[in-house]
């Protein structure tokens, strides 16, 4: 008999027993084991704690470009230039001065009015700052629409003036519509007492 074909046979004996009576102790074929349920030890640690330490860390350059725009701010705001009571005044004798001169007047053009305001102001302002035309021509604008208020509030105040009222009551009267109107006080009244027998 060939020796193959009888181990083959005894393979298959033994098969037939273990399958009839699967005992461990009996059988020469070990069992299989038992499917794990465990999970393998490097899934227990969460992947999302390993972060990067740079991360969290903040680039030292972003927090100072926002020091740089408040310095800048805080430069431009020290830098800007405040008239004074006699500035205002020499401004508005300027504007007067070329506004009331028979060969150009007003109606010359405004890029040619104002150059010619700044040339009367520097001219006269002594020992005060030079001014451009621009600043000038600014600050103007300011005083004229302040007075032009000003000016309906005091007409305003002397429609409704009662007998025995003086002076000094109608400008009590015209500061507290100001007051009322533009919710500020009126601190240009040097302004008004030049300019409020001019033409509007």
């Amino acid at each position: 008999m060939d020796p193959n074909h009888f181990h083959y046979q005894q393979l298959m004996f033994n098969f037939m027993q273990n399958y009839q009576n699967p005992n461990p102790q009996n059988s020469q074929i070990p069992p299989m084991p038992p499917f794990s349920t465990q999970v393998p030890p490097f899934s227990t640690q969460p992947f999302s704690t390993q972060v990067p330490p740079f991360s969290t860390q903040v680039p030292p350059f972003s927090t100072q470009v926002g020091t740089e725009k408040e310095e800048r701010v805080v430069v431009k705001k020290k830098s800007r230039e405040h008239f004074t009571r006699d500035e205002d005044i020499l401004l508005i004798q300027s504007w007067l001065n070329v506004s009331k001169d028979p060969i150009v007047g007003v109606d010359q053009k405004a890029e040619r009015f104002w150059v010619r305001v700044a040339a009367n102001y520097n001219e006269y302002r002594g020992q005060s700052r030079e001014k451009l035309k621009g600043q000038l021509k600014c600050r103007w604008h300011r005083i004229n629409s302040l007075v032009q208020n000003f000016v309906g509030c005091y007409k305003q105040a002397v429609n409704g003036k009662k007998s025995g009222t003086s002076e000094n009551d109608i400008m009590a009267a015209a500061n507290a519509f100001f007051a009322q109107d533009q919710g500020t006080t009126f601190n240009l009244e040097y302004a008004w007492r030049l300019l409020k027998d001019e033409p509007k």
